[in-house]
């Protein structure tokens, strides 16, 4: 679907109105996931529906597994994480500025960046710190089980075009992104960098739209970056303006925040900042849909369902366990429900079943997956590289269900 700026605004019902996001109205929905934070009212956000509430000041919602299962996470259950409050933004004046290491610094308003040419690209996107309070011992940060993931069809613009449109200067090495977001007294501004060979590839988009509709205002409206198979803080939301650098960007969400230790260190190590790396493409990981743990089922046939994703490469094998790890089985990986561009395949998370005849007592289920460059999982979350932040979990999921 491409719409130009009017049929945009009149799709999103925003025509001529600022977004205020300040505060958050409150309801007597109760989460009933057993996660997330405690709160007698659970609050509401715009956009958004039955979500795990991992934060209500700055918005960390975490999404439930049950809307995990379709192959396109819906935007109102797709996961938020924020480092600062939303900002206003007015679509009629909003403005993408190109600088730094160019030939000639362009300012962009919405129609001038809908004459690019218009892609689409479905993939997934997660948190860096998705999985973080499996990890033992604990580490720093916002508790996500597996809910800070999803994945949707997205709309938009190649990074790469609107760059070589701004002319690229010899020197120029990285590209830093900011929003309209505004940090909280005292705090750094949120720019992250990428490289400007992940910049220039062709499935990095300024997107627009997500699974055919406006970015939600939690998302990133009214548009954001996508670097698709990176942590999520790669694709920053609201964008206002990309700096070409010849260095990587220097500032705390480059040098402090996102960075994993250089050599491996003891679980619970403080690690110094400048002993540590960038993190970047996420790592193979894989994980239940159909089933969380701790619930009780019926002896018989079952179906097992799942997804799997890698940073960047497809998925080539799944397999699964009914027994605690003794004997493994090759899950079906489904077709997926989209075609893929050219060059679009190996940002597709992977859908799996299997099929179980469950016998009685407690049993233990596991699910790892093997990528089409043989990256696999690790058996225990000890075996993952220790980090202070909690960043790329992903090792083999175990969990415990009763059949009766």
């Amino acid at each position: 679907m491409s719409l130009n700026r009017r049929e945009f605004l009149a799709h999103t019902g925003q025509a001529g109105v600022t977004l205020a996001l300040g505060s958050y109205a409150f309801t007597q929905r109760f989460n009933d996931h057993g996660s997330g934070i405690a709160l007698a009212q659970q609050p509401t956000f715009p956009g958004k529906d039955d979500m795990i509430v991992q934060s209500a000041t700055v918005p960390l919602l975490e999404t439930k597994l049950q809307y995990l299962r379709s192959f396109n996470t819906p935007n109102k259950n797709f996961f938020v994480r924020h480092h600062y409050s939303a900002p206003t933004v007015d679509i009629k004046t909003w403005t993408l500025t190109i600088d730094g290491e160019v030939d000639n610094t362009l300012t962009l308003n919405f129609d001038d960046l809908k004459k690019f040419e218009e892609v689409k690209l479905t993939t997934w996107l997660q948190c860096f710190g998705n999985g973080r309070s499996f990890f033992i011992p604990s580490a720093s940060g916002t508790q996500w089980k597996y809910g800070a993931v999803g994945q949707a069809v997205w709309r938009g613009v190649r990074m790469g075009d609107v760059l070589l449109k701004a002319g690229l200067k010899v020197g120029a090495k990285h590209v830093s992104a900011q929003g309209y977001d505004q940090p909280a007294e005292g705090a750094p501004p949120f720019i992250r960098s990428i490289p400007l060979e992940k910049a220039l590839d062709p499935n990095t988009l300024l997107a627009y739209e997500m699974n055919n509709e406006s970015l939600p205002i939690l998302n990133g409206f009214p548009v954001r970056v996508l670097a698709p198979g990176w942590g999520g803080s790669a694709s920053c939301k609201w964008l206002r303006k990309l700096t070409l650098l010849k260095e990587e960007f220097s500032g705390n969400f480059m040098q402090t925040a996102y960075r994993m230790p250089a050599t491996p260190v003891q679980p619970g190590t403080k690690v110094d900042p400048k002993d540590m790396i960038t993190g970047t493409r996420e790592p193979v990981n894989s994980f239940f849909t159909s089933h969380s743990g701790g619930e009780t089922i019926k002896a018989g046939a079952v179906k097992l369902t799942g997804v799997a994703y890698s940073g960047e490469t497809a998925i080539e094998r799944i397999e699964v366990s009914t027994d605690g790890g003794k004997t493994w089985a090759v899950a079906t990986i489904l077709p997926a429900a989209v075609q893929p561009g050219a060059g679009q395949a190996a940002y597709l998370w992977a859908q799996w079943e299997f099929n179980w005849n469950a016998t009685g007592g407690k049993q233990s289920l596991m699910v790892r997956a093997l990528d089409a460059l043989g990256r696999g999982q690790p058996t225990d979350q000890r075996f993952i590289p220790w980090n202070p932040s909690g960043y790329n979990f992903n090792a083999v999921q175990k969990i415990d269900v009763t059949v009766e």
